[in-house]
């Protein structure tokens, strides 16, 4: 029997094709120590996910769900995260090290008192004060 594709490899092919698998059922819960470098990744759903030690080299995610997601002693490096969905997450040991967060909700995340954040750039990052993320900006005017 054929071994079933990473979750490195289907994220890399695109969220769509994950996504509908995960809708599926057919990806484990468990990715333990997943390694993802250079992923460029949006509107993946990672939420409820155990990705404890996982390691995100350069990755560029945008609207990623990590809602409910365990990344403790998780490992992010240079990249960027954008609009990304961290509410609920446990953050226990996790690292965040050059990295560009955009308007990223960690509202009810846990372990964020363990967090390391070194060198990261902040901009409209709600919940990791026990405040709540603001509100998305409204549409453009039509007319």
């Amino acid at each position: 029997m054929a071994k079933a594709p990473s979750i490195e490899t289907l994220l890399s092919n695109g969220s769509k094709e994950w996504n509908n698998l995960r809708k599926a059922g057919k990806v484990p819960i468990d990715q333990t120590g997943a390694t993802f470098t250079q992923l460029f990744s949006a509107n993946a759903d990672l939420s409820g996910l155990q990705l404890i030690g996982s390691e995100w080299e350069k990755c560029d995610l945008s609207k990623v769900s990590f809602r409910e997601t365990d990344l403790s002693n998780s490992y992010f490096h240079g990249g960027r995260l954008q609009d990304c969905d961290f509410r609920g997450a446990r953050l226990d040991g996790a690292t965040f090290e050059r990295v560009k967060l955009l308007r990223c909700d960690f509202t009810g995340a846990t372990g964020i008192e363990e967090m390391v954040l070194d060198v990261v750039d902040m901009d409209r990052v709600g919940g990791l004060n026990g405040e709540e993320a603001p509100p998305p900006p409204p549409p453009p005017a039509v007319g």
